[in-house]
C-alpha cells in the first residue's frame, strides 16, 4: 500500500479488521460461554469488577460508536447495568459486530474521511474522521480481549484459552492479505 494513497485506500483494511474484530470476539466468547454465571461475574481486579462486566463495557462501548456514525439504525444502547444474563451480552455483541462489518462493507467511497461530531458519557463535544473511530473501536476490543485473558487466568481458568492475534485470524482459509 502506498503511504500517499488516501484514506480512502484503507477501506479493505478497515474490512479486514472488522472482520478480525467479529471473529476475535466470537473465538474468546466461546471459551467464557463454558463457564457458568457466577464464574463470569466473580471478583476480579481489572478495569471492570468481572468478566461479564468487561464484555459487557465492550458491548456497550460498541453500541455508542454505531449510533453515532448511524444513530438512523435504531441499534440498542445497553447500560453498565444492563441485567442480562452472560449469553444475551455476547449474543447482542456479535450481532451488532456483524452490522459493523456489513456497514464497512456498504461504505460509500470518501466515508472514512467523514467527520463525525458526537458527545461523549461526560457531555463533550468531539469530532473525528470515522477511520480514526473505526481504528479505536477495534484496538479497544483487542485492549480488553487481553484483559479478560487475564481475567481467564485469575480466575483459575486459564487451560485452552484460545489465540485470538490477528496473524491467527489472516491464516485461516479465506482471509486472503489485503493488497
Amino acid at each position: 500500500m502506498n503511504p500517499n494513497q488516501p484514506i480512502t485506500a484503507m477501506q479493505p483494511i478497515f474490512e479486514q479488521l472488522a472482520a478480525y474484530n467479529q471473529w476475535a470476539n466470537q473465538t474468546l466468547a466461546g471459551k467464557l460461554r463454558t463457564l457458568p454465571e457466577e464464574k463470569l461475574r466473580q471478583p476480579l481486579a481489572s478495569s471492570f469488577p468481572s468478566m461479564h462486566q468487561t464484555v459487557l463495557h465492550m458491548w456497550v462501548a460498541s453500541s455508542a460508536w454505531y449510533r453515532r456514525l448511524w444513530p438512523q439504525d435504531g441499534v440498542e444502547q445497553p447500560g453498565l447495568d444492563y441485567g442480562g444474563a452472560f449469553d444475551q451480552v455476547v449474543d447482542n455483541m456479535l450481532r451488532l459486530d456483524a452490522r459493523w462489518l456489513e456497514r464497512i462493507r456498504e461504505a460509500a467511497p470518501g466515508w472514512l474521511e467523514q467527520s463525525i461530531r458526537y458527545q461523549n458519557s461526560r457531555q463533550q463535544t468531539f469530532a473525528e474522521p470515522v477511520w480514526q473511530i473505526l481504528w479505536h473501536l477495534f484496538n479497544h476490543n483487542t485492549y480488553h480481549r487481553g484483559q479478560l485473558t487475564t481475567l481467564l487466568h485469575q480466575a483459575g481458568e486459564g487451560q485452552g484459552i484460545p489465540g485470538t492475534d490477528f496473524i491467527l485470524f489472516c491464516r485461516l482459509p479465506g482471509n486472503t492479505p489485503v493488497q
